[in-house]
């Protein structure tokens, strides 16, 4: 597991932050690269005010406690002029939407082996006690019409 401790500098001393590839209630995320390495990473810029430091600051602690395939990896982490970031390993697969408009349908082998690693990784997440169920998931066993 990779911990790097938050700096308070300005990330562009680290990083070039090339363009933005999403956007979330919470935070853009933009294409970066390490100018000492030429790592290409995934930047999360958060505005941040004393209110959801903290906030930000426990997310960024629980990215860097996983430990799986399927869960980017936290290279480094800052707070500069009232913002998060946060840089990630940078995921270039693209998401399943833009799969999808390239290729056309899946073949169900892919979406059985799409579906399994989604599976997985929430099962990771759960037994890590982020998002876990709170009571037990009923299932019917029969229809009532």
């Amino acid at each position: 597991m990779v911990r790097c401790s938050l700096k308070f500098t300005d990330p562009c001393e680290d990083y070039e932050i090339l363009k933005c590839i999403g956007e979330g209630a919470f935070g853009k995320i933009h294409k970066a690269r390490n100018l000492k390495t030429g790592h290409l990473v995934a930047m999360k810029i958060q505005d941040c005010t004393n209110t959801n430091f903290m906030a930000s600051f426990e997310e960024c602690k629980l990215l860097e406690s996983f430990n799986h395939q399927n869960i980017p990896k936290v290279m480094d982490k800052y707070y500069w002029e009232q913002k998060f970031y946060i840089c990630m390993e940078l995921c270039t697969g693209g998401d399943l939407d833009n799969i999808y408009m390239g290729t056309g349908s899946l073949k169900e082998s892919q979406v059985a082996y799409v579906a399994k690693e989604i599976l997985e990784t929430l099962l990771y997440l759960h037994q890590k006690g982020c998002g876990a169920p709170r009571a037990p998931v009923m299932v019917p066993t029969a229809h009532r019409g």
